[in-house]
């Protein structure tokens, strides 16, 4: 998943990325290992 900040200053019309960010979700199991998810 990607995730996107903006801003936009209030005496302009455009706005401009400040940051961005990539994250990953694991399952983990009761030992915080990682583990494969269950078919749905």
């Amino acid at each position: 998943m990607t995730i996107q900040a903006w801003r936009r200053r209030r005496d302009q019309a455009h706005s401009e990325a400040v940051t961005e960010a990539q994250f990953v979700f694991v399952s983990v199991d009761q030992d915080g290992k990682s583990r494969p998810l269950k078919a749905e």
